[in-house]
């Protein structure tokens, strides 16, 4: 099986109801077992072992052409790096757009693929759309200071 993209990272839910979430998304989805080498990968990230999920790539189609720059630019941050919303705005060249930049954020599909948990609010950890409190063990796992 071929997994150089990837569309939707679920998580948090029992498998069944991922499953189920899956067949919404994508009705002609099959499951299939994780490739090895992404298993172990993952593994390792959520063993705080330093980690690049870069060679992963999401699945960009359908993204507009700000969101795709706002992933491009969020997926430049490596393990521990972290930015602001509106230090991601500035990078793709819209600096009034940090509110949209969160925006595209809360809908990213692919969170770990597109660390979004890397992105903060000048006032502090901003949003996220992931399991509750998962944003703040992702940033302590990888040991992140704001940069």
């Amino acid at each position: 099986m071929n997994l150089s993209k990837i569309k939707y990272h679920l998580w948090g839910k029992p498998l069944a109801e991922l499953s189920a979430a899956a067949k919404r998304l994508e009705p002609a989805a099959v499951e299939a077992r994780m490739p090895v080498d992404l298993r172990a990968a993952l593994h390792d990230y959520f063993n705080g072992v330093r980690t690049d999920l870069g060679r992963w790539n999401p699945d960009s189609g359908g993204l507009s052409a700000f969101a795709a720059g706002v992933y491009k630019a969020t997926r430049s941050l490596k393990w521990g790096e972290t930015a602001s919303y509106s230090d991601i705005a500035a990078v793709i060249g819209s600096p009034g757009a940090t509110r949209a930049v969160g925006a595209a954020l809360g809908r990213n599909p692919t969170p770990l693929f597109v660390p979004c948990h890397r992105v903060l609010a000048s006032s502090g950890e901003g949003g996220w759309s992931g399991p509750p409190g998962l944003k703040a063990k992702l940033l302590a796992l990888e040991g992140g200071e704001r940069s």
